[in-house]
């Protein structure tokens, strides 16, 4: 008997280490317990809300100052027709501004605001 290893026993063990390196990953991964997912990353977050506010603001009413009422222009010497003319134009010029000064105290400050005391 020849004192090396045979041709059989040479074949034999390179079929056996090409096998051992190569088919061995590949069962360790094909039998290999299943991963856990990955983790997934958060979506973006939302973009942010403005909320607009209203803040009262206390208002300052703007002081008119009383009209020249034209009873005021009546002269003595003036006939009565010219006198009624004058009271009538008095008269019409107090009613507006009873209106106007309704208006005014109906909503004193834009927005509801309470004015300034």
């Amino acid at each position: 008997m020849a004192d090396g290893p045979t041709l059989i026993g040479q074949l034999a063990r390179y079929w056996a280490i090409r096998g051992f390196v190569f088919v061995t990953p590949a069962l360790a991964i094909a039998c290999a317990p299943a991963k856990a997912p990955l983790p997934q990353l958060n979506a973006a977050p939302p973009a942010p809300v403005i909320a607009k506010v209203a803040v009262p603001v206390a208002c300052e009413i703007e002081q008119v100052p009383a009209p020249a009422y034209p009873g005021e222009l009546i002269r003595d010497n003036d006939d009565i027709y010219a006198a009624s003319r004058i009271a009538m134009a008095d008269r019409r010029a107090r009613i507006a501004e009873r209106d106007r000064l309704r208006a005014a105290n109906s909503n004193p400050c834009p927005g509801g605001a309470s004015a300034p005391r």
